[in-house]
């Protein structure tokens, strides 16, 4: 990720003492305000800029209500950002357009926090008022989540069990500063493999039932295939993934928390501090997050800059160390290529690895598709194995995650085929001839004129 310095040398917030009544055993501590709704006007000055790219950059030929999100899709706005957000307000675009956008890429929060800021007059008042009346239900949602996080947490430690919460509330105080500043729709929580019957206790306990096949060879297939389990709360309002890993093992990478522990930070959400990943690691995380889901959502481009704006302490070394060790070298560089590319956020000089030519035609890859229609998805069956294939350096992670995705059965087959227990063992091969089927249609497509 290529960034500039900021001009000064404060970072957006910085780190302090959080005040809890209860001990976390973590080593760093970040404080946040405590009211969603009001912390979006508490922010200090900040290291790093996010610039505008210039039109001779990636925003170059893209439709201006495109333009307009991407201008305006950030925490902090510069005076050249403010500037040429202006200017493209002052261009009239379609303004349903320009909210269906922000809506499908769930930057609705900081498109409304960043027009706002331009004054009165600057945007026509039936956008600003939609934005609003998002927005505050956004932060409303997100403090009301935040406030149940808060209590299965305590819920967790009172068993003795080191819950670690990940995205959603914690990465929006984090990086954005504000959890009013982002959406998210559930909460991960990351645990030690050996603590996960009891973290699975306590959920079931709280009145959330698991989305997991009751036993037998599906329940199986899912462990081997997945890291973590989703919780549905029995009133549907709240869903929990509870992890035991950050990254699916046969994409080869099994982060867990023993990997994490003892590099772990603490965030407050009003006035409890809890537990997150340190900076470093939730940076390579949502790279390789990102990475996983083809970037199909500018959110996740948004969650790398903004981290990266908000931490300007990030030590840029023990990144590149733990992405190589993990084989995820062209991953991190991808996602602050598109951060830098697409926003404008940018690192020190010669902080982050640069971007090779592999780097490069997956970030175009991505941005071809980010605002299409379908987005990533609306291509050849296969498409997504093969762009993640394209981002691994390694050969027998390539190997491995081939052999993965060939042979273990997925929910998706579950779905499309109900078999009973006694028959389950037919999932194996019926996934086999599937998925070479999938890979055969792709080339058919690819194929054809």
């Amino acid at each position: 990720m290529s960034h500039a310095a900021r001009n000064d040398s404060s970072p957006r917030h910085p780190i302090s003492t959080a005040s809890s009544s209860r001990p976390v055993p973590i080593a760093r501590t970040q404080t946040v305000p405590a009211s969603a709704a009001s912390s979006t006007s508490t922010r200090t000055t900040q290291r790093f800029t996010m610039d505008p790219p210039s039109d001779s950059e990636s925003n170059a030929g893209r439709p201006s209500e495109i333009g307009v999100v991407l201008a305006a899709a950030r925490s902090h706005l510069p005076a050249a950002g403010a500037d040429r957000l202006r200017a493209l307000v002052r261009a009239g675009p379609d303004w349903d357009a320009v909210l269906r956008t922000a809506r499908r890429h769930e930057v609705f929060p900081l498109l409304g926090h960043s027009l706002k800021a331009l004054g009165a007059g600057a945007v026509p008042a039936p956008v600003l008022h939609r934005l609003q009346e998002w927005s505050y239900a956004t932060a409303a949602r997100n403090l009301f989540l935040s406030t149940e996080l808060v209590r299965l947490l305590d819920g967790l430690r009172a068993q003795g069990v080191l819950g670690v919460p990940f995205k959603g509330p914690v990465l929006a105080a984090a990086a954005y500063g504000s959890p009013a500043l982002r959406s998210f729709a559930d909460l991960d929580v990351l645990v030690d493999v050996r603590d996960v019957p009891r973290a699975r206790a306590l959920l079931e306990r709280e009145g959330y039932r698991p989305r997991l096949p009751a036993a037998g060879l599906r329940r199986l297939a899912y462990l081997q295939s997945e890291c973590s389990c989703d919780y549905l709360r029995e009133d549907g309002r709240v869903t929990v993934e509870l992890h035991w890993g950050l990254m699916p093992r046969y994409f080869g990478f099994p982060l867990r928390l023993a990997d994490v522990r003892d590099r772990l930070t603490s965030v407050s959400l009003g006035p409890t501090a809890v537990p997150s990943l340190g900076a470093e690691d939730l940076l390579l995380f949502l790279c390789l997050h990102g990475t996983k889901h083809r970037w199909a959502s500018l959110k996740w481009i948004c969650d790398v800059a903004e981290l990266v704006g908000a931490q300007p302490a990030l030590d840029w070394e023990a990144v590149g160390r733990r992405a190589a060790a993990l084989g995820g070298e062209r991953m991190l560089r991808l996602g602050l290529l598109l951060a830098s590319d697409l926003l404008g956020a940018r690192p020190p000089a010669g902080a982050a690895p640069p971007p090779d030519r592999a780097v490069r035609v997956l970030a175009a890859e991505v941005q071809a598709t980010l605002f299409a229609p379908g987005g990533p998805f609306d291509s050849h069956p296969g498409a997504g194995n093969l762009f993640y294939l394209k981002a691994m350096t390694s050969g027998w992670r390539r190997a491995r995650y081939c052999l993965h995705v060939a042979t273990i059965p997925t929910p998706e087959d579950w779905e499309r085929l109900p078999l009973p227990a006694n028959l389950a063992v037919l999932y194996y091969p019926l996934h086999g001839l599937r998925f070479l089927g999938r890979i055969g249609r792709g080339a058919s497509r690819r194929s054809s004129p």
